[in-house]
């Protein structure tokens, strides 16, 4: 009874070690990332002229990291914080081999975001009865122009390639 008991704790530590990052850790990391950028790009003065970024000053950044509420948004502001450098050598990238797929993907056609595509797999007919072409107007929330320009500024910003804007939802 001793053994069982023992292994079914041992069991269910690593289920409470799943976390989100404390806010001193993402201010530490958020250090680290302006830290190599302080010690290692060498368009620093440049880019602080051509488009009014400093890089260094990083108050404003760090009170921004500090109402982050959760990973995501952190390394959003990450991506954020890497993409003012307008260079397209520099991208902020994670190592994850996550994808999220929902199923249906869109693209624009005579500048509307439209469905065209729903994967019946996933998305049966029975739950999900539209077709393809119907306009898509939010997701989460977020109207699909603010989501397009975000798309767009992130492909400039970190020279990705043209992609259906699937991805931006």
């Amino acid at each position: 009874m001793k053994h069982l008991l023992i292994t079914s704790l041992l069991c269910m530590v690593p289920a409470t070690c799943l976390a989100q990052l404390t806010p001193a850790q993402k201010i530490s990391d958020f250090r680290v990332l302006v830290g190599h950028y302080d010690k290692y790009y060498a368009p620093y003065e440049w880019k602080k002229q051509l488009f009014n970024f400093d890089a260094l000053l990083i108050t404003p950044w760090l009170d921004r990291v500090a109402k982050t509420t959760n990973d995501l948004d952190f390394y959003e502001l990450c991506v954020e914080y890497v993409s003012n450098l307008n260079d397209t050598h520099d991208a902020f990238t994670l190592p994850s081999d996550f994808v999220a797929l929902l199923g249906f993907t869109t693209d624009l056609y005579d500048n509307k975001l439209l469905v065209d595509a729903i994967n019946r797999t996933q998305l049966p007919a029975a739950q999900f009865p539209r077709r393809a072409a119907p306009m898509f107007r939010a997701c989460s929330g977020s109207r699909t122009a603010r989501l397009r320009l975000r798309a767009s500024q992130a492909r400039r910003r970190q020279r990705l390639p043209r992609f259906p804007m699937q991805a931006a939802h």
